[in-house]
């Protein structure tokens, strides 16, 4: 429903004065950040997390992670490294392994275009 919404926005040159007129702005770009697609999965992460609580928005990262099973093995290598590396696996996160959470840290900021996503980004 949002693809269709953003698409007849970009076939129209109707303006609304809304938050999806520089969504479309975005997509006229020369270099866009983003297709009708990902605008659609942002636009409904800025609508889902202003009105849902955390838990919500876990479940949601947790169910566009299970539609791409190559994001949740490259996840699971990084930590997996992670507590190969250390000298006692039960302590707790030091600074340092957070750092080095390359691929998690570009899924956490962008799980709403997760399509989009590397797999190879480590």
């Amino acid at each position: 429903m949002l693809k269709d919404l953003i698409t007849g926005r970009l076939n129209s040159d109707e303006k609304h004065g809304d938050f999806l007129d520089l969504v479309v702005e975005e997509i006229k770009k020369d270099e866009p950040l983003f297709d009708v697609e990902s605008a659609a999965y942002f636009v409904f992460a800025v609508l889902f997390a202003s009105f849902e609580t955390v838990a919500l928005a876990i479940t949601l990262a947790i169910n566009f992670i299970s539609d791409h099973p190559s994001v949740l093995k490259d996840l699971t290598s990084e930590h997996e490294e992670i507590l190969r590396k250390r000298q006692n696996i039960d302590s707790e996160l030091t600074w340092n392994e957070y750092k080095s959470m390359i691929f998690t840290s570009h899924v956490s900021l962008n799980f709403d275009r997760l399509t989009a996503l590397p797999t190879n980004v480590v």
